[in-house]
């Protein structure tokens, strides 16, 4: 990573949204992306592997569990991201009958205190929450 640059984190790059953010940010001179995600890229499906490849191989992928506090902690203190985009969330089996509320929960609420806290103790200049597939669709294509 050049030294110079500032760092932006992204979480949940290997999905739609993710992999774009990565991708476009790893495209300037300005930004080094830290791209993360829950597993490591050989353990995601195909189209989500290829979304990781497609955010940019030439960054170094972090596993990054988000119910994980002290890993957290760990992890921003070593990085200090200057911006953190966050983007990852639990859903499996979204807007079905058999989604894990208490998952989602620990998974996309939960974390966000000690993550935040944990950035403003050092330094991070600002945190973007995105927003996922499950707003749209289950789909690569965009919704008109």
């Amino acid at each position: 990573m050049n030294p110079e640059k500032q760092k932006i984190l992204v979480t949940g790059v290997s999905s739609f949204i993710g992999c774009h953010l990565a991708r476009g940010f790893s495209r300037t001179n300005e930004w080094s992306v830290l791209p993360t995600g829950s597993k490591n890229p050989g353990d995601y499906e195909t189209h989500q592997a290829q979304r990781i490849e497609f955010g940019g191989s030439e960054n170094i992928w972090t596993v990054l569990n988000l119910e994980d506090e002290l890993g957290i902690k760990k992890f921003i203190c070593k990085h200090q991201p200057d911006i953190w985009i966050h983007h990852a969330g639990y859903a499996t089996n979204y807007a079905s009958p058999n989604y894990d509320t208490h998952k989602g929960q620990e998974t996309n609420v939960a974390p966000l205190r000690y993550i935040f806290e944990n950035l403003a103790q050092n330094g991070c200049r600002g945190v973007i929450v995105t927003g996922s597939s499950m707003e749209y669709s289950g789909t690569d294509k965009p919704c008109l």
